[in-house]
C-alpha cells in the first residue's frame, strides 16, 4: 500500500513539475495525418499486450502457431490488420449511432428512464424480499 502511495506522490510531483515548464520549451507532436496518429496511439495501447501475449502462448502451446519466422511475421501482420479493422468498425458503427440518435433525444431519455425504473423495481423487490424473510 505504501509503495502505491509513494508512486502516486512521485506522479503528482512529476505532473506538477511538467505543469510549471513553459509550453514553448518542448516541441509539440504534430501529425496532420489522422490515420497515422491513430495507428501510433493504438500501438501504444497497453491493454492489447496481455490479450495478444496470452493468445500467442495458447497458440504456441497447442502448436497451432509454427516457430518459423515467416509464420510469426504473418501472425503479427494479421493482428495489426485485424485490430485496424476492428477500430474501423468501431468508428463507423459509433458514427452511425451518433447520427441515428442525434435528433432522437426522446428515445434515449425513454430508454434510460425505463431501464432506471426497471432497476429500481428490482431493487425494491430485493429489499422487500429481504425485509420480510
Amino acid at each position: 500500500m505504501s509503495t502505491i502511495l509513494e508512486k502516486l506522490k512521485y506522479l503528482y510531483f512529476f505532473m506538477y513539475a511538467i505543469k510549471k515548464i513553459p509550453s514553448d520549451t518542448y516541441p509539440a507532436i504534430k501529425l496532420n495525418n489522422l490515420i497515422l496518429w491513430g495507428a501510433f496511439l493504438s500501438f501504444l495501447n497497453p491493454l492489447q499486450l496481455p490479450f495478444w501475449i496470452a493468445w500467442t502462448s495458447i497458440l504456441k502451446s497447442k502448436e497451432l502457431l509454427p516457430k518459423h519466422l515467416i509464420h510469426q511475421i504473418a501472425y503479427f501482420i494479421a493482428i495489426a490488420l485485424g485490430t485496424g479493422f476492428a477500430y474501423y468498425l468501431y468508428i463507423e458503427i459509433g458514427s452511425g449511432l451518433i447520427h441515428f440518435f442525434k435528433n432522437q433525444s426522446y428515445l434515449i431519455n425513454f430508454i434510460i428512464g425505463v431501464s432506471l425504473l426497471f432497476t429500481g423495481l428490482i431493487q425494491l423487490l430485493k429489499i422487500s424480499k429481504n425485509k420480510y424473510t
